[in-house]
């Protein structure tokens, strides 16, 4: 089977290199899970992101629209005021 001291180099060779690239394989196999792993994690911020982006912006247009209410209700509330005000200066001249 082993002629000469040669044969048992290239075997012993043969075998390392086999080994190497078993290695080599796992490790790229592992690097691979490693960055899908990441884009995932990535991915999962992006849209957790998008969801508080969203949300903020509906608390936004809430608050926008509400303080418009709010100016539209404090108007009102002037009118009806100044309206009792006037009805109450005009009780009061009709007594004099």
């Amino acid at each position: 089977m082993f002629a000469t001291s040669k044969d048992i180099l290239f075997i012993v060779l043969a075998v390392c290199i086999f080994g190497f690239t078993v290695f080599v394989c796992w490790g790229i196999y592992y690097f691979i899970a490693i960055i899908r792993q990441m884009n995932e994690t990535i991915k999962d911020f992006r849209e957790k992101m998008q969801r508080f982006e969203n949300f903020l912006t509906v608390i936004e247009e809430k608050i926008k629209h509400s303080t418009s209410y709010l100016i539209l209700f404090a108007e009102g509330i002037k009118e009806v005021l100044s309206f009792l005000r006037d009805r109450k200066d005009a009780k009061k001249s009709k007594k004099e």
